[in-house]
């Protein structure tokens, strides 16, 4: 191998600061260049959703709904079931499909979001009022989740349980007509 001079050995290293050097060039005016906020990324990338609940409940809530999430309701009654696709705009009974009031609908959401509780039943369980419920509300969520609610008329009010683990609630003893409407008064 011939002698090399230390010129020639350093030459590589040249190279090599140059290109260093135009990188960190580069590098320091892309800095300076106005970077996109995270809202022109966001609508870059579409459309999000949102959980439909994201506050902590308060002690006396039953249910809290985020009324632009709901799809669908099955509203299970002693007289009978029905659905409520709120996205179709129909209320489907027995007797058949008839269009959606949207105030109407708007009316029984608010009443749902959110649902507070006048207090506790320590009597009964959660699986008894589910079992026995006199009526069940299915919600079917814009995201896909769900979320069920049974009532159980109750010497003391009505018992509602929205979750299987949760605690049973004491609403008023009149509260069930309002929350699980007959199918007539949501359609046009």
């Amino acid at each position: 191998m011939p002698h090399q001079t230390v010129s020639q050995l350093l030459r590589p290293m040249r190279v090599l600061s140059v290109v260093l050097a135009l990188t960190l060039v580069l590098a320091a005016c892309r800095s300076r260049e106005p970077q996109p906020s995270e809202e022109t990324l966001d609508s870059l990338a579409g459309p999000t959703l949102t959980a439909p609940r994201v506050d902590p409940p308060a002690p006396d809530e039953v249910l809290a709904l985020d009324t632009a999430f709901v799809g669908a309701v099955i509203v299970e009654r002693g007289d009978g079931a029905y659905t409520v696709d709120v996205v179709e705009g129909q209320v489907t009974a027995a007797d058949g499909a008839a269009p959606l009031d949207r105030a109407a609908l708007g009316r029984w959401l608010a009443r749902l979001a959110p649902l507070r509780a006048e207090g506790r039943f320590d009597d009964l369980t959660p699986q008894a009022v589910q079992n026995g419920a006199d009526a069940t509300l299915d919600f079917a969520f814009t995201d896909g989740s769900g979320r069920t609610v049974s009532f159980l008329r109750h010497a003391d009010g009505v018992a509602a349980v929205s979750q299987d683990d949760g605690p049973v609630w004491r609403l008023a003893a009149d509260a069930l007509d309002a929350l699980v409407p007959d199918p007539a008064t949501l359609s046009r």
